[in-house]
């Protein structure tokens, strides 16, 4: 360190500390502080002491001898010092009560109530630099504090404890380091055990209770202020309809978070005293009114039909995200034991507040109540028990020997629809019949049917109510896909695989599901019908919003002659683009399959500290729309009247949550991504079905096995026997949607080769024969050959090949050597293409044939007694 200018002694002998002193007191007498200076010295003085402590006594009593904490008190006390100065004293002493090691050293630093003076000093809580120094003087004087020396700090006849009094005082503080650090020194003096401290705890203690639990109610107030302002339709400035960020949230968040770990410390404070009283007012300002405002979850589909205007109060979402949250954390037995009787109610799990959640109606609920039950779950506050044998007898004793050999028919009837052939080298192997009957949508099971039906072979009687609140989520996740979040939908499996008592209960359940997601899938196919037959005299596909765009922008082109017009209507009457239900849904599925990958779900406990799943769900304005057709009462229709009345608005807060919420964790925002959370709900279930056997599932593999293989910078053998390539030249090629033109450059060379289910372009070169054996050509890129269409354009030897991929569609200009080859290459590319979607559309075929009509154990009987059940409740 630099010395101090001016100053000839050894650093660390007396004469030095004198100087040293002398320098302080002559500034703080003159009032003319020279800060560099000032710095230094006291630096240069807390170093010396440190070593005299451990060294030379002598030297540090020369430094007491000049009452140099009176000095020190002066300073820090005169309000007319400037805030730099005293933040340098307070330091000095730091310094000092953190690295002291002699008893007497203490002593003689905390007698006379210097400290105590200091400590109850005025701090401009503005003054950032002034208010961190002083917490971290106060945390440091509190790890300090022990039996002997307490006694410097405490009036046992006043009862004041100014450290105490101030450390509580900034508990609130809005700066998290400052709060952080005053919570340490409440919980450094609760840890002393002196009679006189004791008594004086109970009350403070009970005050500190008080702050915290109040704070954390205002915290959680602040986090449903900022959610509620994604619900907000009423901005109109341009400012507002950027709401906050996703990591304002989280740090919300991690605010309550923070106030949960310190209610953890709380609780092990070693009074006997403190669990009780802290359990009580936790309950009386937090935990009631949390589980107050779930006892009537809203009826509607979204929580935000319920809220069309701004509104600042603590939504159920938020409620359930903070009980999802604080579960987990908590290590006290006493709150445990409350969270049971508030939430769960053993009893009787139907009538409890998280029974209730489950089987609510509204989307926003089902997501929270879903995690919380995982919460829960994972925090073992729902265990499994033995089987219960009284709910499983009849009058002779025999239902529970029927239901195992009923269930031991039924695993290999499961195994069977979900094995099969999945080959697709056999495109004609089980093809659809060519005449099939019209796809007609299977009527859907009423809810309360379902989850009777399902529940009957759950043994466990305690576990079998809480199934039943699960499966009655789960059928309204999988039946209301439009407000589906399909990571709470994979969380939601997760936790009925914990509630099954064994395998056999797995499959039971798992088919149940199957075979709602597969109505629900076939259902959709009968709209696709609908949709193509609506669309077959116009030759307009409604496959995919892609397919149509790249298709308008080809016979639209300012460049297109009236000759590529004719082409390609007459390419459109011999071969359509897709010709069948099943080829629509077949693409739909492949596209959902290439995205899907369960391996990379976030795991139970880390999707439930997902800030995200705070949001309103925001689901379409056409699923509004067609809600608001299904409310018949004039009471009810007005919920949505607000949201088509302000649809821009709507659709500018729903492309904001886009931005910052990926699609799994959020509504689906259109009918298209409506009709992927279908397919990919069915595709989950399937997956974990697969999982319990240990096996992969075929369907899903032989959906993947149609993308590209082939990537650029590849290499490839042209086939010496086939004739299933051509050689051509580039022309142009552009994205539809906005994105950059293949690297190609015009003129180069290429060879067009359909393998398997792609269209692979090579780098042909000048100086290479396509005759010549062995050699490998550069891969420039490849399209799937089931969105692939061509047609012969003007001039004739011309070729445009479109790629009607609804991520990225292609329109590709190619030239071959003459008339004939691109006659040819047009043909083998849309013949193969057809082929290539017409194995595609066997294979869903047979995927809904095993799924949906496969006869399993008792499924007659099952059936007959959800129409009978339903008759009955209708009746």
């Amino acid at each position: 360190m630099k010395r101090l200018s001016g100053s000839r002694h050894n650093k660390f002998s007396q004469a030095n500390v004198d100087y040293l002193c002398q320098e302080v007191q002559r500034m703080e007498d003159s009032q003319m502080f020279y800060l560099h200076a000032f710095v230094e010295a006291l630096r240069e003085l807390a170093e010396v002491l440190i070593w005299s402590d451990k060294n030379a006594e002598s030297v540090f009593d020369s430094f007491l001898e000049r009452r140099m904490m009176g000095t020190f008190e002066r300073i820090v006390t005169n309000a007319e010092f400037p805030s730099a100065v005293k933040v340098q004293v307070i330091q000095c002493i730091t310094m000092m009560l953190q690295n002291l090691t002699r008893k007497s050293s203490m002593y003689f630093i905390c007698s006379n109530n210097h400290l105590n003076r200091i400590i109850s000093i005025f701090i401009d809580e503005t003054d950032d630099e002034l208010l961190s120094t002083y917490v971290s003087f106060l945390k440091s004087l509190a790890l300090r504090l022990n039996g002997d020396t307490v006694q410097f700090f405490f009036e046992r006849e006043t009862r004041s404890f100014p450290l105490f009094d101030r450390a509580s005082k900034l508990l609130a503080a809005p700066d998290r380091m400052v709060r952080a650090a005053a919570r340490q020194v409440v919980i450094s003096v609760a840890q002393l055990h002196e009679q006189a401290i004791t008594i004086f705890l109970e009350d403070a203690l009970r005050e500190v209770f008080k702050v915290i639990s109040t704070l954390l109610w205002l915290q959680i107030q602040n986090l449903a202020e900022a959610v509620a302002e994604y619900g907000n339709v009423e901005r109109t400035s341009e400012r507002s309809l950027h709401p906050i960020g996703i990591s304002t949230l989280s740090d919300r968040l991690e605010d309550i978070v923070d106030d949960l770990f310190y209610i953890n410390d709380l609780f092990v404070v070693p009074h006997t005293f403190v669990p009780p009283c802290l359990e009580h007012v936790l309950d009386e300002v937090v935990l009631t009114p949390l589980v107050m405002l779930l006892e009537n979850p809203p009826c509607s589909v979204c929580c935000f039909a319920k809220r069309p205007s701004f509104c600042t109060c603590v939504s159920a979402s938020v409620s359930l995200s903070v009980l999802t949250r604080w579960i987990p954390l908590n290590k006290a037995e006493r709150l445990q034991r409350l969270f049971k009787v508030r939430l769960i109610n053993f009893a009787d799990p139907r009538g409890a507040v998280l029974g209730r959640l489950l089987k609510s109606k509204c989307a926003d609920v089902l997501s929270g109540a879903v995690m919380l039950l995982n919460a829960v779950v994972l925090a073992g506050l729902i265990e499994k028990g033995t089987r219960d044998e009284e709910d499983g007898m009849t009058a002779d004793g025999n239902e529970e020997t029927s239901r195992d050999a009923s269930e031991e028919r039924g695993v290999p009837a499961v195994t069977d629809m979900l094995n099969g052939n999945w080959s697709i080298r056999q495109p004609h192997s089980e093809p659809p019949p060519s005449f099939p009957p019209p796809l007609q949508p299977r009527s859907m099971v009423s809810c309360e049917v379902f989850v009777r039906c399902m529940c009957q072979r759950v043994r466990q009687g305690g576990i079998r109510r809480w199934c039943e609140g699960l499966i009655s989520a789960l059928y309204h996740l999988i039946t209301s896909p439009a407000c589906t979040r399909l990571s709470v939908f994979d969380v939601g499996l997760r936790v009925l695989m914990d509630f099954a008592h064994d395998k056999r209960e797995s499959y039971f359940l798992f088919r149940g599901l199957l075979l709602l997601c597969h109505s629900v899938v076939v259902r959709r196919a009968a709209a696709c019908a609908e949709s193509l037959a609506l669309q077959k005299n116009d030759g307009v596909t409604p496959a995919l919003k892609s397919a149509a765009l790249c298709n308008t922008t080809t016979m639209t082109s300012p460049n297109a002659t009236d000759a590529e017009t004719t082409t390609s209507n007459d390419e459109k009457s011999s071969g359509r683009w897709l010709r069948s239900p099943h080829e629509l849904l077949f693409v739909k599925l492949e596209h959902v399959a290439r995205e899907f990958n369960p391996f990379g779900e976030k795991s139970r406990v880390s999707l439930s500290k997902e800030a995200s799943l705070l949001l309103p769900l925001l689901p379409s304005l056409e699923f509004i729309k067609s809600e608001r057709v299904k409310e018949n009462d004039s009471n009810q229709v007005t919920r949505w009247e607000f949201e088509l009345n302000h649809a821009q608005e709507y659709v500018a807060m729903q492309r904001s949550v886009a931005a910052l919420v990926p699609p799994r964790l959020r509504a689906a925002f259109d009918h298209l991504e409506e009709e992927d959370n279908e397919f990919w709900m069915w595709l989950t279930v399937r997956h974990h079905t697969h999982q319990m056997m240990g096996k992969e599932d075929g369907f899903l593999r032989a959906l993947r096995k149609y993308g590209v293989r082939h990537h650029t910078g590849e290499t490839v053998r042209l086939p010496q026997r086939d004739r299933v390539y051509f050689r051509c030249e580039f022309v142009k090629g552009r994205f539809l949607l906005g994105a950059s033109s293949p690297k190609v450059a015009t003129g180069t060379p290429m060879y067009m080769l359909l393998r398997g289910t792609e269209v692979i372009f090579l780098d042909a070169g000048d100086t290479v024969r396509r005759t010549d054996r062995g050699v490998k050509f550069r891969v420039m890129f490849a399209l799937q050959l089931i969105y692939v269409q061509a047609l012969v354009s003007q001039p004739p030897f011309s070729a445009i090949v479109t790629h009607v991929h609804p991520a990225s569609p292609l329109e590709l200009h190619v030239v071959f050597r003459h008339r004939g080859e691109a006659a040819s290459a047009v043909g083998m590319v849309t013949e193969r293409s057809s082929l290539c979607r017409s194995s595609g559309a066997a294979l869903v075929y047979r995927a809904l044939h095993h799924d949906g009509y496969l006869h399993v154990a008792n499924a007659k009987a099952s059936e007959a007694e959800m129409h009978s059940s339903k008759n009955v409740c209708q009746s």
